[in-house]
């Protein structure tokens, strides 16, 4: 039988022991999702990226809802939102 811990982060969810996340609009890679949309709030993104992504290793990677998957080390260097 396979065992899975799955997290559930708001915006986003993982499989603890397969380094992944799957965040949706969340983030891109090297940029964030939207805030200018009608329910967009640029200040509670920001501070879930500061929150929510750092209790993961540098080698998960990062599957947005679309665009290039990337990880979480790239995006700490690159992102300029992280």
């Amino acid at each position: 039988m396979l065992e899975l811990d799955i997290v559930v982060i708001q915006l986003a969810f993982t499989l603890m022991r397969r380094k992944f996340l799957f965040v949706g609009d969340f983030i891109f890679k090297e940029t964030i999702g939207r805030t200018d949309l009608p329910t967009g709030n640029m200040k509670l993104i920001c501070k879930n990226l500061l929150t929510k992504l750092v209790e993961f290793n540098d080698d998960t990677k990062i599957y947005s809802g679309h665009g290039e998957e990337t990880t979480l080390e790239l995006e700490r260097k690159n992102n300029p939102y992280l």
